[in-house]
């Protein structure tokens, strides 16, 4: 009789705290696997516009990116201003409140007189596109003295505020 009541215990109280624990286990991975695969695909997607920027392919990038970037603005910037980005890396994704909404990149501007190295914050929008690339002025650098990153911002990001 005693075994019968252990084993009945053991299947009304263990199994279904077993069950409930590998379930939790498998939202877990679902969940943060879905993340992990967000970030992968925002990192694809950002690199594979800022490439078409570097390769001053500036109508592929407006169809990547989509229809707030000023494509004309930048080819302007990069034939009168002889600004444009000469490299980036380091793009990585970040998972923060429950989304994939940030992507982190260095980027590399050539202006007529130097070159300019800087950190870069890029939005996401639907499908783990770009949307505002914000390049941020460098340390030791004061707003304003390259006007050329001023005005990336201004047509890439919507303001020149950083």
């Amino acid at each position: 009789m005693k075994k019968s009541v252990g084993i009945a215990i053991w299947r009304l109280v263990w199994l279904p705290c077993a069950a409930a624990l590998a379930l939790w286990v498998l939202l877990f991975a679902v969940y943060y696997g879905h993340a992990a695969y967000q970030k992968v695909q925002a990192v694809r997607h950002t690199s594979a516009f800022l490439h078409e920027l570097k390769q001053e392919e500036f109508r592929q990038a407006v169809t990547h990116y989509g229809e707030p970037l000023d494509g004309e603005g930048l080819r302007l910037l990069h034939e009168r201003e002889a600004f444009k980005l000469a490299d980036y890396g380091h793009v990585r994704a970040e998972f923060d409140d429950g989304c994939v909404c940030v992507v982190h990149a260095e980027l590399t501007f050539e202006t007529k007189a130097k070159m300019v190295e800087t950190d870069a914050i890029i939005t996401l929008r639907k499908g783990k596109k770009p949307g505002q690339v914000c390049a941020i002025t460098p340390s030791g650098v004061e707003r304003g003295e390259i006007p050329e990153l001023d005005a990336w911002n201004r047509i890439v990001c919507g303001h020149d505020d950083l």
